[in-house]
């Protein structure tokens, strides 16, 4: 079954929404979360920002001024950022570098959701989102320590666009997820880097009793005990489409590892191979430009040959000298969000 992916609605500017500056109104963002009512909109200038925050079940959309200019840094003082209290899709996280986060306690003496920590929506019912944010350098400790970048339990989040690197969750762990770890949750992550991490299970992606979209990632450059760059422990119908799992090391399965019922793979490049229609295992040649890295270098076999579906298509036009059809592309940089990376 092919989900069908829009993402109009959570892109959707919010109607006469009052604006809360942060630091004009306020020095602190949790200050400005705390005075503002639903609809309204937390600007956060460019700055470093010492502080862990909680959406505290509002729906309002919490703006930086770009990944690298607007910096929350938990200073190890828990998740840095929490969705805990029923948030819907009118709580948006947006243009912010997430850091220094070692997670919210999990029991047993373990932490999990080092970077952003999401739980308690009902299932199905869309969840916040959060888009166009590095999440760096975080880490989730323990054995029921999941998710060093972002933990998804019981909810339903949307995350697009966003650069997961160079978090860690700990080893010995029972699912892991050095970059995202989702459980019991029917989350979508969408048009995402997800690099560098480590973990036990995982590196990349731990999905545990999943019902999840994974669409138009790459999972490159990560680290686990098995399952390098995707980890699946399920009974559920995960889909994974229009994947880039390359360069991912695991002493077992360093490209994805699946127990239980088998995710839906289709259209990716998998190193090793993947069952699945459409799926290649051609070196995608992936190089850095400018500020992204891990892009399609000019004849890439990974460059249209996403899925052929058109509401699958990229959603740029490509410049001349970058030979580029409007099908999708494999991997973060091609699809439906590449517009969110800036």
């Amino acid at each position: 079954m092919i989900r069908r992916f829009a993402i109009a609605a959570a892109c959707a500017p919010l109607a006469q929404a009052a604006v809360i500056q942060v630091p004009g109104d306020y020095t602190e963002i949790q200050a400005a979360i705390d005075a503002a009512a639903d609809g309204d909109v937390v600007q956060v200038a460019a700055g470093t920002y010492l502080e862990t925050i909680r959406f505290s079940g509002k729906a309002i959309r919490v703006s930086g001024a770009g990944a690298g200019r607007s910096v929350i840094d938990g200073g190890a003082g828990g998740s840095t950022v929490t969705f805990a209290d029923h948030e819907d899709s009118g709580s948006v996280l947006e243009h912010f570098t997430i850091t220094g986060g070692n997670g919210t306690s999990t029991g047993i003496g373990s932490r999990s959701g080092g970077g952003v920590f999401i739980q308690g929506t009902t299932w199905g019912v869309p969840g916040p989102t959060i888009r166009a944010c590095e999440i760096a350098g975080n880490r989730a400790s323990g054995l029921f320590g999941y998710g060093g970048g972002i933990m998804v339990a019981e909810a339903s989040p949307m995350v697009l666009a966003c650069d997961i690197h160079d978090n860690e969750a700990g080893d010995p762990s029972l699912l892991g997820g050095g970059g995202v770890a989702l459980i019991e949750s029917r989350a979508t992550i969408a048009g995402c880097r997800i690099a560098g991490n480590t973990s036990g299970p995982g590196g990349g992606i731990s999905l545990g009793d999943t019902d999840a979209l994974v669409l138009n990632c790459t999972v490159v450059g990560n680290q686990a005990s098995g399952g390098g760059g995707i980890f699946v422990i399920t009974d559920g119908g995960n889909e994974i489409r229009n994947p880039l799992v390359w360069d991912n090391v695991a002493p077992v399965d360093p490209a994805i590892h699946a127990e239980g019922d088998p995710p839906l793979v289709e259209y990716g490049c998998i190193e090793g191979g993947w069952p699945g229609t459409g799926n290649i295992a051609s070196n995608p040649d992936l190089v850095d430009y400018l500020a992204w890295n891990d892009v399609l270098n000019l004849g890439s076999p990974c460059i249209d040959a996403g899925d052929p579906d058109s509401g699958f298509d990229d959603s740029v036009v490509w410049p001349p000298w970058y030979a580029n059809g409007a099908r999708s592309d494999i991997g973060a940089y091609g699809g439906p969000t590449i517009f969110l990376w800036k």
